[in-house]
């Protein structure tokens, strides 16, 4: 059976020769999330691009490398736009990649870094 390129979730495909109609089941990705025709992307950043800014890079879904610079004081959650770069349906129709920012602390952080963070929770008291 050939699947369409730009079909979702719940569509149904007729089979004239056969006379069947099926239903699309499309599998939950771990990296790509489909809202209507947008895509959901988390991407990973560390606690000092979101403090002072820097430049990230990663893979989107068509394959195409992304090179987004982070502005000094980004949140979590921080929602970024990048037009034309989402989902396209069958009637060639491109959603946008939307960029979920979240921010990674180390797992095993160093001595330096253990330091560095302290000194800076001395320092800046919520």
């Amino acid at each position: 059976v050939k699947i369409p390129a730009g079909i979702k979730s719940g569509e149904k495909l007729r089979m004239k020769s056969a006379g069947v109609e099926l239903k699309i089941i499309v599998e939950e990705d771990s990296v790509y999330k489909l809202d209507g025709g947008n895509i959901i992307q988390n991407v990973k950043i560390t606690p000092y691009d979101a403090v002072l800014g820097g430049k990230v890079s990663f893979t989107a879904i068509d394959g195409s490398a992304i090179n987004l610079n982070i502005k000094p004081g980004t949140q979590a959650g921080k929602k970024l736009k990048i037009p034309n770069k989402g989902f396209k349906d069958r009637k060639g129709n491109v959603g946008d990649l939307i960029v979920n920012i979240v921010i990674v602390v180390p797992d095993n952080p160093t001595e330096k870094e253990i330091t560095l963070y302290k000194e800076l929770q001395k320092a800046h008291q919520i």
